[in-house]
């Protein structure tokens, strides 16, 4: 029988070190205390470590906590599977279903409803959570397209001096998100989440509206938009952003959404997209359904 350890004491170095083992260039010490040393509310993240019989270290997973926010102002916590990793020699043998029923009872103890997950529809643990009864919320990745747009109204420029003044007012306009389903920050919160990170974070201005960026070896991931889908001037936004991407550094937007509209509009602009999901299972009574309406995440919000 396998031997489960919960929150071991000294282990961040070893832990880190079998994500790397497991996840090529997932990252160092400082991506670690990013990841799992934050706390959010009340909350500090678990540890799971997992070792076989001869007590050797076979599988590892982290909850960390969250806030969201639903259409009807009620906050509730959120737990998510974060870094989850089987080493080789016990895959195969139900590790990331262990994983799963420990994370459920953490959420449980720590009186958190629900337990997420962000999986590719490609990927083997999608189908183990889809198998272990859990909601399936679209999610979708979505890359622009090598070639510039021809038209646009909108000019894009990067902020050189990003202070916490500039990220207060994008935290304002982040409020459209109100009548959707969202994550909740403080602002603080939101500065240690988006701007706040091991990465290359910059800021764009598009006319009136705000990107935060962060540079990825062959892509620029838009962690925030201001813009959303039902505004009039979101198309020329997307493609003032790819232009300034594309000319500036030499690589395409990759982007996430929950929302379907966002989705078809990029699939208008030629964006290629790869399925996902946003997995949830409840530790409580609670419903998912109603909680979870027209859920609105974007990239800087995942870990």
């Amino acid at each position: 029988m396998n031997n489960v350890i919960i929150n071991p004491k000294g282990y961040e170095e070893d832990y880190l070190k079998y994500l790397n083992q497991c996840f090529n260039n997932w990252g160092d010490i400082k991506d670690y205390q990013w990841v799992f040393n934050r706390t959010i509310g009340d909350k500090k993240s678990d540890i799971i470590i997992i070792k076989d019989e001869e007590g050797e270290v076979i599988a590892g997973s982290g909850v960390t906590y969250r806030q969201i926010k639903n259409e009807n102002g009620d906050v509730f916590y959120i737990g998510t599977m974060t870094g989850s990793w089987t080493l080789p020699k016990a895959r195969g043998k139900g590790c990331f279903t262990q994983i799963i029923n420990l994370s459920k009872d953490l959420c449980k103890k720590n009186n958190v409803p629900f337990l997420t997950a962000y999986v590719m529809e490609t990927n083997p643990s999608y189908r183990r959570l889809k198998s272990e009864g859990s909601a399936l919320i679209n999610s979708f990745t979505l890359f622009s397209p090598e070639v510039s747009y021809t038209t646009t109204q909108v000019k894009t420029e990067l902020v050189v001096n990003v202070n916490k003044e500039v990220l207060e007012e994008i935290f304002i306009l982040k409020q459209k998100t109100a009548n959707k389903s969202h994550y909740n920050y403080s602002f603080e919160e939101f500065y240690n989440q988006y701007y706040i990170k091991n990465k290359t974070v910059e800021v764009l201005k598009l006319n009136n509206n705000f990107a935060i960026i962060e540079e990825a070896y062959n892509v620029i991931k838009v962690n925030y938009l201001t813009s959303c889908a039902e505004d009039v001037g979101y198309n020329d936004n997307i493609k003032s952003l790819t232009n300034w991407t594309l000319k500036e550094r030499g690589k395409k937007l990759m982007m996430f959404t929950t929302e379907e509209l966002t989705k078809e509009k990029l699939l208008e602009l030629n964006f290629e997209f790869l399925p996902g999901y946003f997995t949830v299972l409840n530790s409580n009574e609670l419903k998912v359904a109603p909680v979870f309406n027209k859920l609105s995440i974007e990239m800087g919000d995942k870990m």
